[in-house]
């Protein structure tokens, strides 16, 4: 009887231990391009995960354009029917597939333009108010791994401008964010947007059908859309920001012991890209001027007067486009900011 007993103990804790020691393989849709600094922090991620929990926890990434954007990357962290494990266990999104995960979350309201200027203080809003950022995905069933920038937006034409009322009259598309909802609030703004999607860019600045777009340095002098431009506006006009999430159930799957060393190493992701962003953007800024491209400065004053007229148009977007920005958060990242600058 002893040894039956002793025998079944054993066996329990065999099965413990090998549960215990079960490897979590995170299943992750990302936007971020292939061989960017993004990607390669992600990989650099998962190793250092995978030595902070000793081999159990691994990442395993998947190109969202390539399971078919991040609208159907929203679906497969859904599952299909209960019970059932979901095809992903977390993804890195653009604000438009962030803002459709979480609708409440406002999170276009960090695309503001010029309420955010430099990555100073998108470090600062990022780190005070990580708490108000978080709560919307922590409500839909996500951890927020880290948030991070995938750039500065600005605007890039063939033809000339001497205010923002003539930028305002030129045709821009979007390109790179495939996204209706800031076409539509820069429309309100009174820009005259045109939706296209990347591989329509080069062709319709080709043939005049637009007369510029809207995206970072980077996204333009890698793709080349530098060859079809005269004119790079050199300010940033607010940050592309991006979000990394887990769901609830797969983070469960990772013991809790190791939660803080792991988020406390994505938070040093967050750092690295900020710091080599500053570097990477004048790069490209470099490229493309020595390419030929005018680059384009505004003056203080003239930054004053844009950043007024935005300001003012975000009243605007509100009332057309009720809970598109969140207010509160609008007004907390204004009041830390001008803190900040005091």
């Amino acid at each position: 009887m002893r040894t039956y007993f002793f025998m079944s103990v054993c066996s329990v804790l065999t099965c413990f231990g090998l549960y215990a020691k079960e490897k979590v393989v995170l299943k992750i849709a990302s936007i971020a391009p292939a061989r960017s600094i993004w990607e390669t922090e992600l990989k650099k991620l998962s190793a250092e995960w995978s030595e902070i929990t000793g081999g159990l926890v691994s990442m395993k990434f998947y190109d969202m354009s390539s399971l078919g954007g991040e609208r159907e990357g929203i679906r497969k962290l859904k599952s299909s029917r209960p019970g059932q494990a979901a095809p992903l266990d977390g993804a890195v999104f653009s604000c438009l597939g962030l803002s459709e995960l979480a609708p409440d979350s406002g999170i276009y309201t960090l695309s503001v333009p010029f309420l955010i200027q430099n990555e100073k203080d998108l470090e600062r809003v990022l780190h005070e108010l990580r708490e108000d950022l978080d709560r919307p995905f922590r409500a839909a069933g996500f951890r927020v791994i880290t948030w991070t920038n995938a750039g500065w937006l600005s605007f890039y034409t063939r033809a000339p401008y001497a205010s923002l009322g003539q930028l305002k009259k030129q045709t821009i598309a979007l390109s790179s964010l495939d996204s209706s909802v800031l076409g539509t609030c820069f429309r309100i703004c009174g820009f005259d947007i045109k939706d296209a999607p990347n591989a329509r860019l080069a062709p319709l600045l080709k043939a005049g059908s637009i007369d510029g777009f809207l995206s970072v340095h980077l996204f333009t002098w890698a793709t080349g859309f530098y060859r079809y431009i005269s004119y790079a506006l050199d300010t940033k006009i607010c940050p592309a920001v991006i979000g990394m999430l887990i769901s609830d159930g797969s983070w469960a799957r990772i013991p809790s012991r190791y939660h803080d060393a792991m988020l406390q190493a994505a938070t040093r992701v967050r750092q690295r890209l900020a710091n080599n962003l500053e570097t990477l953007d004048r790069e490209c800024s470099n490229n493309i001027q020595k390419a030929g491209v005018s680059i384009v400065h505004l003056t203080p004053q003239e930054i004053q007067e844009w950043r007024t007229e935005f300001a003012a148009d975000v009243k605007r977007i509100q009332a057309r486009l009720p809970g598109m920005l969140n207010m509160t958060l609008y007004e907390k990242i204004k009041h830390l900011l001008y803190s900040a600058q005091r």
